[in-house]
Order: C-alpha cells, then sequence, then structure tokens
C-alpha cells in the first residue's frame, strides 16, 4: 500500500547509527545536548554514554536542565543543538508534536536499577512518606507490601528520581522510586530492588 511508503521513516534507530549520524550531520566540533538533570538521573546517564560513544570524533557537553520543559526550551532558543528526551517521558508527545521540533534519531538503552530506597533499607515508620515521580509512582505499588502501602500516609511529587532520592536523603521523605545512581549518591539502601528498563531515547532538534 503506498501510504506505508509515505509515511516511512529511515531515521537513525541505533545507538552506533545516532553516532555517525551526528558526526555527519553537525559541522561542528562540539555539540549541546539538554536533558532532565540533576546528575545521577537515567537522562544524564543515557547522556553520558552517548557522549562516550561519540568521543573522540565528537565532543558532547550534557546539559542537565531542572525538567524536560527547560530542555526543549533549550533547544526552541537554540541554546542547545538537541534535547534528549526517554518515551517513557510522560510528556514526550509534546516534542512530537511542536511544529519547531523534529526527531532526528532514536536508540533503545536500559535505564540503571530501580526501585525503593530507604535511610536503612527498612520501613518500620508507622506513616510513610513517599518522594516520587508521576512516571514512575507505579513502581511503589508493584514492590511495597500490602502492608507498607496502608501505612502510606503522603506522596512528595519530585522533579527527577534525583531529586526523590535527595528528599529521602534530606529525611523529607522516608522513602523513594530511584535509580542505582541516587542510592549511592543520597548514601541510602535499597528496601526492595529491580532491574532495569529498556527504553527508547530520542533526539529532538530545532527545524
Amino acid at each position: 500500500m503506498k501510504w506505508k511508503e509515505d509515511y516511512s521513516s529511515d531515521i537513525p534507530s541505533t545507538l552506533s547509527d545516532v553516532v555517525d549520524f551526528l558526526k555527519v550531520a553537525m559541522p561542528i566540533e562540539r555539540l549541546k545536548i539538554s536533558t532532565i538533570g540533576p546528575e545521577g538521573t537515567s537522562a544524564s546517564f543515557v547522556g553520558e554514554t552517548l557522549k562516550e560513544a561519540a568521543h573522540p570524533e565528537l565532543d558532547i557537553d550534557l546539559l542537565l536542565a531542572a525538567d524536560f520543559n527547560s530542555a526543549m526550551t533549550s533547544v526552541l532558543m537554540k541554546h542547545s543543538d538537541f534535547a534528549l528526551v526517554p518515551s517513557a517521558y510522560r510528556d514526550a508527545t509534546a516534542f512530537h508534536w511542536n511544529s519547531e521540533l523534529v526527531l532526528e534519531g532514536c536508540f533503545v538503552h536500559h535505564t540503571p536499577a530501580y526501585g525503593l530506597a530507604t535511610k536503612d533499607g527498612k520501613l518500620s515508620e508507622d506513616s510513610v512518606i513517599l518522594a516520587t515521580m508521576d512516571e514512575v509512582e507505579s513502581l511503589f505499588a508493584q514492590l511495597a507490601t500490602p502492608e507498607v502501602q496502608a501505612r502510606l500516609a503522603d506522596v512528595i511529587p519530585a522533579k527527577s528520581t534525583s531529586h526523590a532520592a535527595s528528599l529521602v536523603g534530606e529525611g523529607r521523605a522516608t522513602v523513594a522510586v530511584c535509580n542505582e545512581i541516587g542510592v549511592y549518591q543520597n548514601n541510602l539502601q535499597w528496601f526492595k530492588v529491580r532491574e532495569g528498563v529498556p527504553i527508547v531515547w530520542m533526539l529532538f532538534a530545532h527545524k
């Protein structure tokens, strides 16, 4: 059927293809790629992977934004060449349908391990306060026992998994849904952990 040909896409779709595209398509020695920070988010972890894969032929500056809206604005204002966005981001569709942005490439890469982390690896408090991003809040229901879920008293929205982990480190929450980097950075311990998952990572540029 003709429409299948008309709407097919040949954008780079593996990490090596994306790196080759960046080397050929960008006539500059340094690229600026924005994604969500701070250091320790899964996005910054994957961004570093892309950075290492492109080196030494191409140098990449990874700009860590407060949120994905800020990463988008950075590209729209031409402060960054690309925004690195995971398919798991709840509002990723805003990048796809922005008339000034174009999807230039994508690749699959695993996240670090994710789970529930506390200061001591236990959850003995009568009232449990959870810190989490909306995108991964469901992991609490998957990993916490029914008894722990029954003690959930409050949920603190976090801007990133790193932010969630820091809220536990600061004593503002008792448990965080975070990745293993956040556990290490904030001297936390796993209450329950699961393997990371393969996610599609997308590179959006200004048209």
